[in-house]
C-alpha cells in the first residue's frame, strides 16, 4: 500500500494507520517532493509532473500494483494516477480530497498562495505559528494535535526551501479550475474507490464529497463525525477500521444504504 499525505503534513500523519496495515501488507508512506525529508528542487510541480514522479517511484520500488491512499494533495495526485495507470491501482482510498470540482470559496488559501511574494513573506514572519494556526483552523478535534504532534510538522517546514516547494504545488494549478462548475464527463476510475470525509471540514466541506459522488458515481462516501480536514488523525480508529475493511474487499453501503459503515460512521 502506498500512502500519500497532504498539506501541511508529512508521512507522519499516517502513524495511526501504518501499524495496523503493515501486519498484512508492505506499506510505503513517502514524503511528497518538497515536503519533510524529501528533496525540494525547483522545477515542475504540476499534477501531471507529480503523477509521473509517483509512477517513477513505484517502478523503482518494483511495485506493479498497489492500494493507493491519499489525503488532500495526496488525493489530488491519486485520482489522475488511477486514471492514467489503472492497471497499477488495486483500490483507491481517498480522505478529504476534491476530484474535479470543489466549493469555490471554501479553499481560500489556494487563491492566496497564487499571490506573488506575500505568502513567502507571511511564512517568514509567522514562523511556527503559521502551521499551528492552519492545523487548529482546519481540525475539528483539537485534542488530536497536541503540541508535540504539531511540532513535527513545524520542524518539517523549517527545513530550507520547504515553504517555497509546497507553494509550487498550488502555483502550478489553475485558479480558473477552482471555479469549475460542470460535472466531470471523462473516463471513470476502474478501481474500487472509497472516500472518507470529515463532516466538519471548513476548507473542503461535505459538498465537495457530494460533487465527487456526482462525478464518479461508483464512489462510496463515508462521513466521519467529529472530524475536520484530517479524519485519519482526528478519528484514527474509525478511519483505520474503514481502511482495513476496504482492503479486505468489504465496501460500506452506498448512498441510501441502511447499514452502518464498518466502525460506525454513517455512510452517505
Amino acid at each position: 500500500m502506498v500512502m500519500l499525505h497532504g498539506w501541511p503534513e508529512t508521512w507522519y500523519c499516517w502513524r495511526h494507520q501504518i501499524p495496523a496495515v503493515a501486519a498484512a501488507r508492505t506499506v510505503y508512506a513517502p514524503d511528497l517532493l518538497g515536503w519533510g525529508e524529501s528533496d525540494k528542487p525547483e522545477g515542475d510541480y504540476s499534477v501531471p509532473a507529480m503523477v509521473g514522479r509517483l509512477k517513477g517511484l513505484l517502478d523503482a520500488l518494483g511495485i506493479g500494483r498497489t492500494a493507493l491512499v491519499g489525503h488532500d494533495w495526496g488525493g489530488i495526485l491519486s485520482y489522475p494516477f488511477a486514471l492514467r495507470y489503472p492497471e497499477m491501482v488495486d483500490r483507491l482510498f481517498i480522505i478529504n480530497a476534491a476530484f474535479h470540482r470543489r466549493p469555490p470559496l471554501a479553499p481560500l488559501h489556494r487563491y492566496y498562495f497564487h499571490l506573488p511574494l506575500l505568502p513567502e513573506l507571511h511564512a517568514r514572519l509567522s514562523g511556527d505559528s503559521l502551521i499551528r494556526g492552519i492545523i487548529r483552523w482546519w481540525a475539528a478535534n483539537q485534542a488530536a494535535f497536541p503540541p508535540e504532534v504539531i511540532a513535527v510538522y513545524q520542524e518539517a517546514f523549517r527545513r530550507p526551501g520547504a515553504h517555497a516547494a509546497t507553494l509550487r504545488y498550488y502555483r502550478a494549478s489553475s485558479v480558473s479550475g477552482m471555479w469549475r462548475r460542470r460535472r466531470y464527463r471523462g473516463p471513470q476510475i476502474a478501481a474500487p474507490l472509497l472516500a472518507v470525509w470529515g463532516e466538519r471540514d471548513p476548507v473542503l466541506p461535505v459538498r465537495a464529497a457530494e460533487q465527487l459522488k456526482e462525478d464518479l458515481p461508483a464512489t462510496r462516501v463515508v462521513r466521519v463525525p467529529g472530524a475536520g480536514h484530517f479524519p485519519h488523525e482526528e478519528q484514527p480508529e474509525q478511519v483505520t477500521r474503514l481502511l482495513l475493511a476496504f482492503l479486505d474487499g468489504r465496501l460500506p453501503p452506498d448512498a441510501g444504504g441502511e447499514e452502518g459503515a464498518p466502525g460506525g460512521p454513517a455512510a452517505h
